[in-house]
């Protein structure tokens, strides 16, 4: 059974961007509309048009349009109704699918290239755009017929449409909008026709709109047949790569679009690497691709965290290995930069892909404040100090481990502080004594030697004394028998006491004598001078008055009576026989040199041959050296020759240089024969050449010793071209600041100064050299103002009557951007509506907007009417009656300009005048026209007040003979 499908629209809205050719036949003849059996003139006629075999099945005039006619009513862009580019090769068709007032409707059909086929399934689809006046409407479609159905009028043809719009309003003016669908056929259709085949009930029109009608322009109508399982084909290419983003663009239209995000648009903008599958569909058909997309996004950069340094501290910042052009906050491009002052810094590496910063705030801190305790201070049992560390801020450490920043001291002792922060570190310590009342304790007896001095000590520190003498110190000496007192007092009391020193007698006196030296086998009997003793005790603990030595070591004795104990000590060393004496072979020296002849020989007497005793003797001077040696076990002597004529080596490279790119330099040393050569790089040439920059080092050796000396050659090249930009234009009160790229060359702006830096803020040429010893770069750019200052002056508010055309002007005396709320880009526009008008206007530096609101003048119509005469009839027959059709205008209405058309009913154009009045005498090419209805169409401007407003009137006139 064949059956039509419930076709509602399958829906493609696209910004056209080309045509692409059906791979089947389309079964519709002349389908762009651009086959023209003549070029059209004017407004359409209905029966057969201009572009065959398209013709209109009603009394509704469709319009064909064509480049042919661009410069009249049918013209392509402009036309009578509006401006739309081709969607094909230069025509297209037009229809009302409403009309004003009475119901009106205008179609096109056209015979099938062949007739469809029963069951098969169809592709269909056609473009439209919304023509600039009129309203926008919903209803639009295409209808597939076996007879051609027709209408002697101009009323709705009832019919079902195939397929039909349904997505709202189609009020696109600017671009194409594709409608498309699929159908199965019932066999035999041989008819297309397109237009609205809905009531004016269901066809509402969008709001706000003060007029009517709603008129569409029609493109590109395709019928394709195709089969049950056919696939698109179509290839996204790939894989691609790109820098943060990559938009998919499969290049192809009349399609439905379905992502694999479930977005729907003609293009796919994708941030992230991975594979992304689009499916496309005309309704009928579907296709599926997918393409593989890389994301090289730019590594992010760390320079770290803030950092606070001390004065005096550097730090260089650097971040991970990145690709790219480095650029700091100085302007400086290397990989690092050194820190030795406080900022804010900030690196930008950019590479293929863009830009990519970190900032990093270095700051710097003061050391701690110096620390002093004071003197140390004593303290009354049961008192208490607070030490206190005032250095707020930084970090406390007292010699217990606490923290705070006081101590409370109780006790006797050393107390310690150490005071630190980022940058610093002090620290002071002070003795606290905790102090008694004084308590004085003497001995209770004591004896004196004769010559003997006692020492009595009051044993109390930091205290006040008075002894019985009167004296004031802690000790006083005592040199006589006798009885002594002392008093001692302190800040925390006083104390007394008594001692008694009696007579003791002598001390005993020893002298054992000089050390003593014993050569081998050998002993010494030591009989001591001595008086006034008692008893000995020897260091063998023998207690006779003499002593045999017979082994070295130390011998001591003490003696002793009643006044005391008296000590005594000597050496007893033992010497050994004297040895042989080799002062070593002969010695080969330089001149000046220091040589010293060592005897190798210890204990021993020395006596050289210039009467010296030294155990070495020490020369500069070339000769015969002779030493004896001796000590009472033996002697020895030897003689050595010494030689001193040699002389070190003296190389000498010129000074430190700097040398330019391609340049050369030859080192030479002039060392002697005898003297070995060798340079940093281990050659041993006489000369060496340097080209590249770095340290370069001689090294001359021979018997005196060796000697290098350096030279550090550095290489400068050129400076390097560079550009201060391009010339351009600043606004009033702006600034641009000129940098140098370069911060070693010698900078010289155009007006003499070095500075690093350049602000332009007047008009003029800048110019910028670079130069060093090695080259000179110059590069200049021209800084000018911009003075436009955009004026608007148009009228906040301007009445309008219906059918009156307002022209609004903006123009100003000098380049500008105009945007008018309506889109268009003029200087002026002329609207024929009410409603509320914005004009942005724009240069270089400003902009400025106004709004004016055109409203409607109730009062207005009827004025205008008391002022025109149009007749609807006249007889030119030259009687002089009725022979001419003229427009009349009252005395009040001042017409300024006029533009007239007649047309007959074919919309041929038969007179046009632009004169006033306008007048036509009834001949066409020079013969009379026929008897018959023809439309005029005038559009002329007037003056109401001071504003220029424009009206058109359109009718019929009837020429009768």
């Amino acid at each position: 059974m064949n059956y039509l499908l419930p076709l509602r629209l399958v829906f493609l809205l696209f910004l056209i961007k080309a045509h692409s050719p059906l791979l089947a036949q389309n079964l519709i003849p002349n389908p762009g509309f651009e086959s023209l059996t003549t070029c059209p003139s004017g407004p359409g006629t209905w029966g057969p048009t201009p572009a065959a075999p398209w013709f209109g099945p009603t009394l509704g005039t469709p319009d064909i349009f064509n480049s042919c006619a661009n410069l009249g009513q049918s013209g392509v862009p402009d036309n009578f109704v509006g401006n739309q580019t081709a969607h094909g090769d230069g025509g297209y068709a037009g229809v009302y699918v409403r009309g004003p007032g009475t119901v009106y409707r205008e179609y096109l059909q056209a015979p099938l290239l062949q007739p469809l086929v029963a069951g098969s399934l169809y592709s269909v689809s056609f473009y439209v755009s919304q023509a600039e006046f009129g309203c926008a409407s919903e209803n639009i479609g295409i209808y597939f017929s076996s007879d051609d159905p027709n209408e002697f009028g101009t009323g709705v043809l009832q019919v079902t449409p195939q397929v039909t719009a349904d997505i709202g309003f189609l009020n696109d003016k600017e671009n194409w909008t594709l409608i498309s669908g699929c159908f199965t056929a019932d066999g035999g259709e041989q008819y297309v026709t397109l237009g609205n085949f809905a009531s004016d009930l269901q066809t509402p029109l969008e709001q706000p709109c003060t007029n009517l009608w709603s008129y569409y322009y029609i493109d590109d109508v395709s019928l394709v047949e195709i089969t049950e399982d056919d696939a698109i084909v179509f290839d996204l290419g790939g894989p691609a790569s790109s820098c943060s983003t990559y938009e998919i663009d499969p290049g192809l239209t009349g399609y439905f679009y379905n992502w694999e995000d479930g977005s729907h648009a003609e293009t796919l903008t994708v941030t992230a690497s991975g594979t992304y599958s689009l499916t496309i569909s005309d309704g009928c058909r579907t296709g599926v691709d997918s393409i593989q997309v890389i994301i090289e996004d730019l590594s992010a950069i760390d320079l770290g965290p803030d950092v606070v340094l001390c004065t005096g501290e550097t730090i260089t910042l650097a971040t991970n290995p990145t690709n790219g052009d480095y650029a700091w906050q100085d302007n400086s491009v290397a990989d690092t930069l050194l820190v030795t002052a406080p900022g804010t810094y900030m690196l930008t590496i950019t590479d293929q892909c863009g830009s990519v910063a970190d900032t990093v705030v270095v700051d710097y801190t003061n050391p701690v404040a110096p620390l002093d305790f004071g003197a140390d201070i004593s303290l009354c049992s049961g008192q208490q100090v607070f030490l206190h560390a005032n250095n707020f801020g930084a970090d406390f450490l007292w010699q217990d481990n606490s923290t705070a920043e006081s101590f409370l001291v109780t006790t006797t002792g050393s107390y310690y502080l150490q005071i630190s922060n980022e940058c610093s570190s002090v620290s002071d310590t002070i003795v606290v004594s905790i102090i008694d009342a004084p308590q004085v304790i003497l001995p209770h007896q004591l004896n004196l030697c004769v010559g003997e001095t006692l020492t009595l000590d009051a044993a109390i520190p930091d205290a006040t004394y008075r002894w019985s003498d009167n004296s004031q110190d802690q000790q006083i000496h005592v040199t006589s028998p006798g009885t002594y007192s002392v008093t001692v007092t302190n800040t925390c009391g006083s104390d007394a006491d008594t001692t008694i020193v009696l007579n003791g007698g002598m001390l005993p006196t020893i002298a054992l004598g000089a050390d003593i030296q014993l050569c081998t086998g050998e002993s010494h009997l030591l009989a001591p001078a001595f008086s006034g003793v008692d008893s000995w005790l020897w260091s063998d603990g023998s207690s006779a008055s003499t002593y045999n030595v017979i082994a070295p070591g130390e011998v001591h004795v003490a003696v002793s009576n009643l006044c005391g104990t008296v000590f005594d000590t000597i050496q007893v060393t033992l010497q050994a026989a004297i040895q042989p004496l080799d002062l070593g072979p002969d010695v080969e020296g330089c001149v000046g040199e220091t040589i010293t002849i060592e005897s190798g020989i210890v204990d021993a007497n020395y006596i050289w041959q210039d009467g010296s005793t030294n155990p070495d003797f020490t020369t500069t001077e070339s000769g015969i050296y002779i030493l004896e040696i001796n000590n009472h076990c033996g002697s020895a002597s030897d003689t050595i020759a010494v030689n001193l004529s040699g002389t070190v080596p003296t190389p000498a490279l010129p000074a430190d240089t700097t040398l330019c790119e391609g340049n050369s330099l030859i080192l030479t040393s002039n060392a002697a024969a005898e003297t070995s050569i060798e340079w940093q790089d281990g050659s041993a040439s006489s000369t060496f050449v340097v080209n590249t920059p770095g340290t370069y080092v001689l090294t001359e050796s021979n018997l005196c010793g060796d000697a290098a000396d350096t030279i550090v050659v550095d290489y400068l090249h050129a400076p390097d071209p560079f550009s201060l930009g391009p010339d351009t234009t600043l606004c009033h009160g702006e600034i641009l600041l000129l940098s140098s790229p370069s911060i070693f060359d010698d900078v010289l702006w155009q007006d003499g100064s070095g500075m690093l830096h350049m602000i332009a803020d007047r008009p003029g040429t800048y110019s910028l050299m670079l130069s060093n010893d090695c080259g000179v770069v110059f590069d200049e750019i021209v800084i000018d103002y911009d003075t436009d200052i955009p004026q608007l002056n148009l009228d906040a508010s301007m009445p309008w009557c219906a059918g009156e055309v307002i022209t609004l002007d903006a123009t100003q005396n000098f380049v500008a951007e105009y945007l008018w709320s309506t889109g268009s880009n003029a200087p002026s526009i002329e609207i024929s509506s009410p409603g509320l008008y914005t004009i942005e206007l724009a240069v270089l530096c400003k902009t400025i907007s106004q709004v004016v609101e055109v409203y409607p003048d109730l009062n207005c119509s009827e004025a205008l009417g008391d002022n025109i005469y149009i007749p609807n009839i006249f007889s030119p027959d030259a009687n002089g009656v009725n022979d001419i059709f003229s427009i009349g205008f009252g005395s009040d209405l001042q017409v300024i300009s006029l533009e007239g058309s007649i047309f007959d009913r074919w919309g041929n154009l038969v007179f046009a005048s632009n004169q006033i009045p306008f007048q036509w005498d009834g001949f066409f090419a020079s013969e009379e026209a026929l008897p018959g209805v023809y439309v005029y169409l005038i559009k002329y401007k007037y003056l109401d007040g001071s504003v220029e407003k424009e009206e058109v009137l359109s009718g019929d006139v009837t020429v009768v003979r």
